[in-house]
């Protein structure tokens, strides 16, 4: 079984990133697994964290893809702020840019290869 909770805002500062939920925190203590998947059903990129039990996904929508990218020129970890927890979301950079250097050639793929360009650059000087 799994949870499923979608970002609700995203911060920029000197210190790094931090994405948001706003909704009933868990009461298990949350861990991130460093594994984000794409999901091209919903448009979105899905981050998994971990109660010790069961997974708990994080969405993060189109709207958020810019906020995204940013962490990729970024040295620190981003963070995800739930309620009074504060997790480092471990591998998050290197998730992202696998994911984003090569999308595929659906209309999630064209809106990946925009959203971040970069890392579609990347992948075509690898080959």
């Amino acid at each position: 079984m799994h949870k499923l909770t979608d970002i609700s805002s995203a911060e920029q500062s000197g210190t790094g990133s931090t994405f948001t939920v706003r909704e009933t925190e868990p009461f298990q203590l949350l861990e991130a697994t460093g594994e984000m998947e794409a999901d091209r059903t919903t448009g979105a990129f899905l981050y998994r964290l971990s109660t010790g039990k069961k997974a708990v996904y994080i969405r993060f929508g189109k709207e958020f893809w810019p906020d995204m990218a940013r962490t990729l020129h970024q040295e620190l970890l981003p963070v995800l702020v739930w309620g009074n927890q504060t997790v480092p979301l471990q591998r998050f950079q290197e998730e992202l840019r696998r994911l984003t250097g090569s999308p595929g050639t659906d209309e999630f793929a064209e809106a990946v290869r925009a959203a971040f360009p970069e890392s579609a650059a990347a992948r075509r000087q690898d080959m």
